[in-house]
């Protein structure tokens, strides 16, 4: 209860997310049915209106880790609310196409500094780290649903009015918050207990130094402990494209237009197919949106339970499979003769690409990253997923008409299996690990004693007994797929090194 409490403000500022996501599929409808004086949509117009929010997220990304390090990750997180607002009010009073694209151009910058937050990783415990990260993605979910349903109910200025008040909820529910105590640790705000040792940094680790508010951003990445975890973000950033979230979400009614026409990819049915109408794309938007939803919870309950690369790995594994199944039925037109068997299959992908391909770079770059580049990163990472993002969407259309539907899924699926042996051999399994001792993961391969085995050897250094525990917890991830405990009853970890 008390981190639902302390991350209301995040969770409700996924939820509008979630619907700003949505937002451009009710819009675009209702434009191009009812259009308005001054209010015209055509194809330059309809591709702003989905893509330019994407294009202020990557300028602000850029930005808004370094805002976080010097004003604090929930001050940062709450300063989204003012952008919000304003876009929600200019688009329920847009009287012209200026207004609209101004709207969609704020909210960017306000999803812009929300992706960046590092606020909800670092109030949590080792053990709740990944749930909550999870359940942002529920929050999100529900709000392409319920933006889903209230588009058949009310107009789109109607709907943005109803949503402009939550922005001022959360920025005056959010300043009765504290600050992060990692960020009050750094900067000496916050008082630490001396038997406690859950925020102190380890500077004998990693880069060696306690931040980097001195530190260019070319010294940052030349430690050890952001470069090696950056490139593989990236890597697992390339997997979560090649996932297709991004395009069945963007491109939903053209693809089942594709599945239920001939293979020639004209949008002709043949004959005897079923004909799509505009029910079928809403049950089916919406249906995608409760399968999401269910993927979110489902992870949330067990990722404390199961290895994040165990996860990611059978997730994505399953995620290739229903790729190259989806080719195979678009090739041989299923579609035309079994209605309901590419929905099933593309429920499916979307209930393992939700799991694994597209909820794990946001908890990656959360966790993975020492505390003084963190925010920094994930700013940068966010940055360059928008860039990515938009890249996909811009480019699906014509690698589509030049390969099809089928081929253009072979390419992603095969552009996702690469990905995996790295990302699983390489990537540090953060499970219970605390965020202060990170920088051990990257650390050169080398010999390390926990016990004085030799008491003559007076000059032995011997880690801590926080820095043993967090060595431990990351060396027994490392075995099994949930992790197996390693120091039971009267065993205990002495040493670990390399056998020549």
């Amino acid at each position: 209860m008390v981190y639902i409490l302390q991350l209301l403000p995040t969770y409700l500022l996924h939820f509008t997310y979630g619907i700003s996501l949505g937002y451009p599929s009710i819009l675009e409808p209702q434009l191009k049915n009812a259009p308005e004086e001054g209010l015209i949509l055509d194809s330059a117009s309809e591709g702003l209106v989905v893509s330019l929010d994407y294009g202020s997220t990557i300028v602000m990304s850029m930005v808004a880790g370094q805002l976080q390090s010097k004003f604090g990750p929930l001050r940062t997180t709450l300063s989204s609310c003012i952008p919000i607002f304003l876009a929600w009010i200019s688009m329920a009073s847009a009287s012209n196409m200026a207004a609209v694209y101004c709207s969609r151009f704020l909210v960017g910058l306000g999803n812009g500094i929300l992706l960046s937050s590092v606020y909800s990783v670092e109030i949590s415990s080792a053990d709740k780290r990944g749930a909550v990260v999870m359940v942002e993605l529920t929050f999100r979910c529900l709000g392409i649903i319920s933006v889903s349903l209230l588009g058949t109910l009310l107009e789109w200025k109607a709907i943005a009015l109803l949503v402009s008040p939550v922005p001022i909820f959360i920025i005056i529910y959010g300043a009765f918050l504290p600050e992060s105590p990692l960020f009050d640790k750094q900067t000496g705000a916050g008082r630490r207990n001396s038997e406690d040792t859950e925020w102190e940094p380890l500077v004998k680790y990693g880069s060696g130094k306690k931040n980097s508010k001195g530190c260019s951003w070319l010294e940052m990445f030349r430690m050890r402990d952001v470069w090696f975890p950056f490139l593989l973000c990236v890597l697992n950033l390339v997997g979560q494209q090649a996932g297709g979230m991004k395009i069945i979400q963007g491109f939903q009614v053209e693809i089942f237009s594709d599945v239920y026409s001939n293979h020639s990819g004209s949008g002709i049915p043949l004959e005897g197919a079923h004909p799509m109408n505009t029910s079928f794309d809403f049950r089916a938007s919406v249906f995608l949106g409760v399968v999401r939803l269910v993927a979110a919870l489902l992870t949330a309950l067990y990722i404390n339970k199961l290895g994040r690369r165990t996860i990611y790995l059978v997730s994505a594994l399953l995620t290739v499979i229903l790729e190259i199944m989806f080719c195979v039925m678009l090739y041989l037109n299923i579609g035309l003769t079994y209605k309901y068997a590419p929905l099933a299959v593309i429920s499916v992908l979307t209930f393992c690409v939700q799991i694994g391909p597209e909820s794990f770079p946001n908890l990656l770059s959360s966790e993975i990253f020492p505390n003084h580049s963190r925010s920094k990163c994930k700013g940068i990472l966010r940055a360059v997923s928008s860039i990515f993002s938009f890249a996909v969407l811009t480019c699906f259309p014509t690698i589509k008409t030049s390969l099809g539907l089928d081929g253009t899924y072979f390419l992603l699926a095969l552009v996702l299996l690469l990905t995996l042996p790295p990302t699983y051999l390489y990537l540090p399994e953060a499970k219970d690990v605390d965020l202060n001792s990170v920088s051990q993961f990257y650390l050169p391969k080398a010999s390390q004693f926990y016990t004085n085995l030799t008491p003559n050897e007076s000059s032995l250094t011997l880690p801590t007994a926080g820095e043993s525990k967090a060595r431990i917890a990351m060396l027994c991830n490392s075995f099994g797929w949930t992790g197996d405990c390693l120091c039971t009853n009267t065993r205990a970890l002495l040493a670990e090194g390399l056998l020549w």
